[in-house]
């Protein structure tokens, strides 16, 4: 690229015959070498092709004078979209003092085809117009990749000037600054790409001068890219810089950008054109909604009701209104809980006991006497949930405390799930979780507290989305069959709707393979969906194995209203196994010694309130199992099923 400026009277200028760097332009004239003041900085010449236009670095001041004001930015002209900025004022010679910089339009022209890295029909990235860090002038980042998939760039002959908490004193950096308009989960800056060869020191920040990085990462000789990742942001400005990690020197890096929007219900937009935004849509019931769309029915908290008597109407009056979206106005809980908010995601939060305090409640397998913590678990789709109570900073340590799930804050009586927290029963595990709201309490023993002041309580969450494309109601192949109709589908999870059999499976081939009297899916009960080959119940299926011992005891029922084999076995509610006892520890027993179990095992939950001992030395209620391994048992062939 070539850069053409003319010669000022009273200035002493050479022609610029080399290229310019991208956030740079050419040099203006030297102050005059005798003159009173210094001479006048040079004028950039009015562009006419596809050059930047940025007049940016300065004159040399006079000899024996002050130096000459830096020059005049080019003027628009037919061909030029915009001017450059003004030239910086000259230098000044020994004992004279700079001029003042010139003036120029704002802006610039596309850069030269023939630029490396660059599309002659695309614009450069903006620089930060007034703002520099070190010796940078920050990249618009965002600007340029609304325009091109990646920033290539170099870091070997950038300026050396900032370094991070990971790395980067060691050579040059490229500063960039990325604008966030609207709330996003994600944001990751990533520089993991084969175009990168040097390795590279990458960070951000939220002021560039600043040493305090909110995320540093470093690549390596063998992998030279890295990333790194800020999650839950706010619209702002930030920083990223692609600095040097190597003394070997900088090299080639290609940067690129990856974005997760926020759930709709907290992205600051009106994303159903109501006028109303986020949890004062009627459509929000929590910030975790993805769509702000209006029930039919107005929900409690925007319906203009005092609904609870409290003298305070609707979100966000009334603090019991979550949302506007809140189905309901009164408190969660009658209780004076403190509750925390978990979002369909889970989580790792904090549990603040106060030892001393007595306990408002207790679950069905603890002694109530500790302070509760309780949490409300919002759950937007059917889920998988383990929970339990954890200390120290790696969650791996186990305290001694309760955990229990309830459907309704204050009836002990919707207890889903209680464990006794210790190294053999660490959590509570349901497999499954229909969509609403779950109220988990977490308590330790009564004046039980750590002896290091230091170990923080932790509440660990582990949520698992249960949908999958073969029962989430969509056509994901568009065959025209959905979910357990279509041939590619064996059973409720698998992930994959489509490839579909060249062959009809044997609960699509019109054949009664097992001789029942019931034929293909959904007649056959052993059929748990068009895509599967085993309408023959129990042989051959990878669920289950065939019984290896006989027991004296330790045969369940899952629901004590159930309380024979066969009941059992025809509702779906029987097991074997019990962890702690040495008859049938791994739960590969039944009875007689005959029979099929699951190839995997469940611990027991809520064993008090609804399990119930079938047969063998004692029939009666659970007596204290929870958190015992169990596995389905079935007695006939042909009554094996899908349980995942």
């Amino acid at each position: 690229m070539t850069v053409r400026m003319t010669e000022r009277p009273g200035s002493r200028l050479a022609a610029c015959a080399s290229a310019c760097v991208l956030a740079f332009g050419c040099v203006g004239g030297d102050g005059g070498a005798t003159s009173a003041d210094g001479g006048t900085g040079g004028q950039a010449e009015p562009r006419r092709d596809a050059d930047v236009s940025l007049g940016d670095l300065r004159g040399l001041g006079g000899a024996m004078a002050p130096g000459g004001a830096g020059g005049a930015g080019d003027a628009p002209d037919a061909t030029t979209p915009s001017g450059g900025a003004g030239g910086a004022g000259g230098s000044g010679g020994p004992g004279g003092a700079g001029g003042s910089g010139g003036a120029g339009s704002t802006g610039g022209t596309a850069p030269d085809a023939d630029l490396p890295g660059t599309d002659a029909a695309v614009s450069a990235p903006d620089a930060l117009v007034g703002e520099r860090c070190a010796e940078h002038v920050p990249i618009d980042l965002g600007a340029w990749l609304a325009a091109n998939s990646a920033y290539d760039g170099d870091t070997a002959q950038a300026p050396a000037t900032l370094a991070a908490s990971c790395g980067g004193a060691a050579g040059g950096e490229v500063v960039f600054f990325y604008d966030v308009e609207r709330p996003l989960d994600r944001l990751v800056f990533r520089t993991d790409h084969p175009e990168t060869r040097a390795p590279t020191v990458l960070y951000a920040r939220l002021d560039c001068d600043e040493p305090a990085d909110l995320v540093c990462n470093r690549g390596s000789p063998e992998a030279p890219g890295t990333r790194v990742t800020l999650e839950n942001v706010v619209p702002g400005r930030y920083f990223v810089i692609v600095d040097t990690g190597s003394r070997d020197g900088g090299g080639p890096f290609r940067l690129t950008v990856d974005t997760t929007g926020a759930a709709a219900c907290r992205d600051a937009e009106d994303n159903d054109g109501d006028g109303r935004v986020d949890l004062a849509d009627p459509g929000c019931a929590s910030p975790e909604d993805q769509n702000e769309a209006d029930p039919v029915v107005v929900p409690a908290c925007a319906d203009g009701l005092d609904n609870d008597g409290d003298g305070v109407t609707d979100f966000p009056a009334d603090d019991d209104c979550p949302a506007a979206g809140g189905e309901r106005e009164g408190p969660l809980c009658l209780a004076p809980y403190p509750l925390v908010e978990v979002g369909p995601d889970g989580g790792v939060f904090p549990v603040a006991f106060d030892f001393a305090a007595p306990g408002l409640t207790q679950g069905s397998c603890g002694d109530g006497q500790g302070q509760e913590a309780v949490f409300v678990l919002h759950l937007d789709r059917p889920s998988r949930v383990r929970a339990g109570l954890r200390l120290g900073p790696n969650l791996g340590e186990t305290g001694f405390g309760t955990t229990y799930l309830r459907t309704a804050c204050d009836d002990a009586r919707s207890e889903l799930a209680c464990a006794t927290e210790n190294l053999r029963n660490p959590r509570i595990d349901l497999p499954r979780l229909e969509p609403g709201d779950y109220f988990v309490f977490a308590e330790f023993g009564f004046n039980w507290a750590p002896q290091d002041p230091n170990i923080q309580p932790n509440m660990l969450f582990e949520v698992e989305s249960l949908v999958r494309q073969c029962n989430d109601g969509e056509d994901n192949d568009a065959d025209g069959r959905v979910d357990l109709d279509d041939l590619g589908c064996t059973r409720p999870m698998d992930d994959v709707e489509g490839d579909d059999p060249a062959e009809p499976p044997a609960c699509s081939d019109g054949l009664d393979n097992d001789m029942d009297g019931a034929i293909d899916y959904p007649v056959d009960p052993n059929c748990a969906g068009a895509g599967s080959n085993f309408e023959t119940g129990c042989e051959g299926n990878p669920l289950w194995q065939p019984v290896e011992c006989a027991v004296t005891s330790w045969v369940w029922s899952a629901d004590s209203r159930f309380q024979d084999l066969d009941t059992a076995e025809a509702n779906r509610v029987l097991h074997s196994g019990c962890m702690h006892d040495g008859q049938n520890p791994e739960g590969l027993c039944s009875l007689d010694g005959t029979g099929w179990v699951s190839v995997d095992s469940f611990p027991m939950q809520g064993c008090d309130a609804t399990w119930w001992h079938i047969g063998g030395e004692f029939s009666g209620q659970c007596g204290g199992h929870d958190g015992d391994t169990v596995r389905h048992l079935v007695m006939s062939s042909d009554a094996c099923w899908d349980y995942r």
